[in-house]
């Protein structure tokens, strides 16, 4: 901190008062320090700790994509736990971008915040590293993939959910099981694709690339899918889809061509969001319990701000499949 109120021309105390908001000071003055703290690459939160007199109970969530279905429902659900304790909730986008999920990881440590949760992307070791590094303790949720990371973890067993989903249809249809899948590299996308094809090869039904796609998580996508897959001419007696949102176009799409679901062709989709229960017919779904995983990071992060942080800790939550009129 002297090195910035050197910097900057003015006082330590003055240095203090823009970082804590407790003072009135001039917008020039603010503006100087600022400069001084981003040419020196300060973090605030070290001049914090050194005084530790006050904690700000304010928590970041970080998610890839506030307006997708299950965001709101994670943000909702730790919002309200880290409430019950006290604590505030500002919410940060990356937009699924890992270079603004970094610089967001960077900019932590000057943010007045207690600690932060990370929902539906991975972090990478080196912004792990930098949490750690500058002493803010953090869990990491919803990650869609089976590496154990050392940091807190809590994740979805997909999967479960995907076999779940394929028993159910193996005892639906003898004919083939097509697979409708995110994109490549996209949250979830590829381990709910190798879950598919490890369990059709458990239950010995053939995988035809013929009947696999890969598409957008949104229903335009699915409609566009289910199209390619009647015009490969060959016959399939159902569809697992990566996400309800593709699960709801393809049944759109097949409906409309005066296909009966699921007396022809039987549909699933996993997430269970709301709209699977409003659809004609209703969604079979995989429930990804957010409300759990928002619960379990929450109490975790808890923990590790209380001194008691567990970097082992990897929680894996079960999924349930919730069957409806779809299959």
């Amino acid at each position: 901190m002297y090195d910035v109120a050197r910097e900057a021309g003015v006082s330590q105390t003055t240095v203090t008062h823009v970082l804590t908001g407790k003072r009135p000071v001039s917008a020039a003055t603010k503006e100087r320090v600022w400069d001084a703290i981003t040419r020196l690459d300060f973090h605030p939160n070290e001049m914090a700790r050194a005084l530790r007199r006050q904690r700000s109970h304010s928590v970041a969530l970080v998610l890839p994509n506030i307006v997708h279905a299950l965001a709101p429902v994670f943000a909702r659900h730790a919002g309200v736990r880290l409430r019950e304790h006290g604590f505030q909730v500002t919410i940060h986008e990356t937009d699924g971008d890992p270079e603004t999920a970094a610089s967001i990881v960077g900019a932590l440590a000057s943010w007045p915040v207690d600690g932060a949760i990370f929902s539906g992307f991975a972090l990478g070791p080196d912004s792990a590293e930098a949490l750690h590094r500058r002493q803010i303790p953090f869990v990491n949720c919803g990650v869609d993939d089976e590496e154990v990371r050392p940091w807190p973890v809590v994740r979805l067993d997909q999967g479960e959910g995907m076999r779940q989903v394929l028993e159910v249809l193996a005892e639906r249809t003898a004919g083939a099981i097509a697979y409708v899948g995110g994109p490549a590299g996209a949250p979830g996308a590829d381990i709910r694709r190798r879950a598919y094809e490890r369990e059709m090869a458990r239950l010995g039904r053939p995988v035809d690339e013929r009947l696999i796609a890969s598409v957008a998580y949104d229903w335009r996508a699915g409609r566009q899918a289910a199209r390619s897959l009647l015009g490969t001419g060959l016959p399939f007696g159902a569809v697992a889809c990566a996400n309800d949102l593709i699960a709801i176009g393809v049944c759109a799409e097949l409906r409309g061509r005066g296909i009966a679901i699921p007396d022809d062709v039987a549909v699933t989709g996993f997430d269970n969001i709301e709209p699977d229960a409003m659809v004609e017919p209703t969604l079979t779904s995989v429930e990804t319990h957010m409300d759990r995983i928002a619960q379990e990071g929450v109490d975790l992060l808890l923990a590790a701000m209380g001194g008691q942080e567990d970097l082992a800790a990897n929680v894996l939550v079960q999924p349930q499949l919730v069957r409806r009129a779809s299959a």
